[in-house]
């Protein structure tokens, strides 16, 4: 009885998993491993599971493979009881949190009762093999986007939970480099101004299109401007005129127009095509810094195998409009940034988006 009450409920709340129903009396062990192995392949559900491990850290760490299955497994019977009685709109109400906090809202749901007492013990074994599998995404994760994924389960879960249902999603469709970069946006510990969803397709879709984009060379004289005071490690420090190309972490920034930030992001030299002047002029209205404030130079420089953005032939085989790269936000401009160092491009030539006619070169490093 208890068993067909709690598949009725989720089939209620899942209808995909109307066609279970059949089977649900005939063969129930098969039935309820059939339910939680979709359960647990709705990208939501994975994303509320991944985010909850990582949150926990080394709570499984110490566990012999015999316990973690039956803590994983439990766990995701909580998750999947709260989806069940809540939606999928329940994964925002603060699940990203750790599996204690899980474990309240499960026992507060109306299916937690039933499916815990309702599953058959080889369900319940090929349960906890299917959640184990979630477990092994969370651990191979990159260290740096874990840490970056607890920083916004603390301050954005909604934020944490996007990511890492986007990054679900992408792996099962085979999107593995669109699932990398969702963990440098995870490490990079940046807000969005767009949705996940959408960052990730445009990705995906940018990445045969960059295969077919030509490569461009630029010579002549470029230019640098950066403060003339800063902080590196914790330490305010004054610079001159020597340190402006120098490839110095605390000088070549990387969370910028095409540079996603972050232990597991992109770094570049950003300079601009022309005098030393002009590069003061230019980066004080891109960044509102004094020109009193910066300190620049300039030399002769010659570059080989980067992006030219600044064609509209480029922009038509990468289907782009200038708007993509342009904006206040910088979603899909970091986006293009890590699509083309993947395809091996050097940097990038862009329009500024302050100096009218100015041309802004980044060298990826």
């Amino acid at each position: 009885m208890g068993f067909g009450e709690s598949l009725n409920d989720l089939v209620q709340a899942v209808p995909e998993l109307g066609h279970l129903a059949k089977t649900a009396y005939a063969d129930p062990s098969a039935a309820w491993t059939a339910t939680m192995n979709f359960a647990l392949n709705l990208d939501v559900v994975a994303g509320v599971m991944i985010n909850g491990l990582i949150a926990d850290g080394g709570l499984l760490a110490n566990g012999s493979a015999y316990d973690r299955g039956r803590i994983v497994g439990r766990y995701a019977i909580d998750i999947i009881s709260i989806i069940g009685s809540g939606g999928a709109l329940a994964a925002n109400k603060g699940l990203a949190t750790t599996s204690k906090g899980i474990k309240v809202l499960a026992k507060e749901s109306k299916l937690f009762r039933r499916i815990s007492h309702a599953i058959p013990p080889k369900a319940m074994i090929e349960t906890e093999k299917a959640a184990l599998r979630l477990d092994e995404i969370a651990t191979k994760m990159n260290a740096s986007a874990k840490s970056g994924l607890k920083f916004h389960i603390e301050r954005d879960p909604k934020l944490a939970q996007a990511i890492t249902t986007g990054y679900h999603k992408a792996l099962k469709q085979g999107r593995t480099a669109t699932a990398k970069y969702l963990e440098r946006i995870a490490a990079s510990k940046q807000p969005l101004t767009r949705s996940v969803d959408e960052i990730a397709e445009f990705h995906h879709n940018l990445r045969p299109s960059m295969a077919k984009a030509p490569s461009a060379s630029r010579e002549g004289l470029f230019s640098r401007a950066i403060p003339s005071e800063g902080v590196i490690a914790g330490k305010k420090v004054k610079f001159s005129k020597e340190n402006v190309f120098q490839d110095h972490p605390g000088l070549v920034t990387n969370e910028h127009r095409f540079t996603i930030g972050g232990e597991f992001g992109h770094r570049g030299l950003y300079m601009v095509e022309g005098s030393a002047d002009k590069a003061k002029h230019v980066l004080s209205a891109e960044t509102r810094t004094p020109v009193g404030n910066l300190i620049s130079d300039e030399k002769q420089i010659k570059v080989n195998g980067i992006l030219d953005l600044t064609k509209g032939e480029t922009r038509n085989i990468l289907k782009l409009d200038q708007k993509d790269f342009s904006g206040l936000d910088y979603d899909y401009s970091q986006a293009i940034g890590d699509v083309a160092i993947e395809h091996g491009f050097s940097g990038i030539v862009f329009e500024s988006t302050q100096v009218a006619g100015a041309i802004n070169v980044v060298l990826f490093k």
